[in-house]
């Protein structure tokens, strides 16, 4: 397994255990101030990712210290959840995000359709939302260019 396999593997796996485990759990008015948000993925010809797809979005505000992730039901609809000093909390901080996909964990190869490379590296990925104070996002559908 490459190391940046088993890095993105442990990421991903701590970030989903801390949000499940601390969901709700942080003091009144701690971390940053967040909105609940959904919004429908797919890829751009319209069929559904994978149901163990992972998906991680990276604030554009340069002093953003809180990590955002959502992980793909069957429906292709998520939920965002926020992880901030060590709390969960369900829903994202309003701002734009870079959006980068992860199908499966660690270097397992899974069949199917599968996003295409740079949509899963952070500095190349093409894909953006913009989630408002009300909590809409755009685009909506988010759509991910399939390999």
């Amino acid at each position: 397994m490459s190391r940046q396999c088993w890095s993105r593997a442990v990421a991903a796996a701590a970030l989903c255990l801390g949000v499940a485990c601390f969901a709700g759990c942080g003091p009144s008015g701690s971390g940053p101030k967040t909105v609940k948000a959904k919004v429908k993925v797919m890829f751009d010809d319209g069929t559904a990712l994978p149901a163990d797809t992972m998906l991680h979005f990276k604030p554009e505000a340069a002093d953003a210290k809180y990590l955002v992730s959502a992980s793909i039901p069957t429906d292709g609809e998520f939920t965002l959840a926020t992880a901030f000093d060590q709390t969960g909390v369900e829903g994202a901080p309003p701002g734009k995000y870079k959006v980068t996909v992860q199908v499966g964990l660690g270097a397992v190869e899974l069949a199917g359709p599968k996003p295409k490379p740079e949509c899963t590296d952070p500095s190349k990925t093409p894909l953006s939302i913009e989630i408002t104070e009300a909590g809409a996002v755009t685009p909506n559908p988010l759509k991910v260019p399939k390999q």
